[in-house]
């Protein structure tokens, strides 16, 4: 003789509530779900290629995390390394700059509360607190190889447009839809 199973009971909570107001209940959780998903939170640096204004690159960076850019000097011939952060206004901010001489475009005389140093056969300046809205990079062609480090990462943005081109490197607050979407749209170059 098969035992006879009794049938599974709501939880109590859902048996107290009336099955019309279930389905609201569940609607209202839903919308609060889509709503939340398409709402900007998430601190991001961001890279828009010049010449399409599209997003070629979106890193959620919180405020105050570095990044990096790393180049060869078109003239000099030497490696230049700056390091950036996000304000919490989401404007960058320049805050060292080390190279190994100077250059055409290089800082070569400190200014306010900006420390200089030679360490390693490096000039290094610090403290410069530069802010900047936003900031344009031309993409090497031939030497360059300009490069964002990132979370332990190291991405060459000839990846994300093409030598020759220009970038727009800004920071702004984006939703979970458009990390998933950079994630998924750009393999993982585009997202981290």
């Amino acid at each position: 003789m098969a035992a006879v199973r009794p049938e599974p009971r709501p939880s109590f909570i859902m048996s107290r509530i009336r099955p019309g107001i279930r389905l609201r209940l569940l609607c209202v959780i839903c919308i609060i779900i889509v709503v939340f998903f398409f709402i900007p939170l998430f601190p991001a640096l961001i890279i828009t290629q010049g010449a399409t204004m599209k997003d070629v690159g979106v890193f959620p960076l919180k405020i105050g995390e570095p990044f990096k850019l790393r180049y060869i000097h078109s003239i000099e011939l030497t490696p230049v390394m700056e390091a950036y952060k996000i304000k919490p206004d989401f404007h960058l901010q320049l805050d060292s700059v080390e190279y190994s001489s100077f250059g055409v475009g290089l800082p070569e005389q400190i200014t306010g509360d900006e420390k200089l140093e030679l360490r390693d056969g490096k000039i290094i300046i610090t403290n410069m607190n530069r802010d900047l809205p936003c900031f344009d990079q031309e993409i090497g062609q031939v030497i360059a190889n300009h490069t964002l480090l990132i979370k332990g990462k190291a991405i060459p943005l000839a990846e994300l447009s093409p030598p020759g081109s220009w970038v727009r490197f800004h920071a702004r607050r984006v939703c979970l839809w458009t990390l998933i979407r950079a994630f998924f749209g750009q393999s993982s170059k585009g997202v981290m």
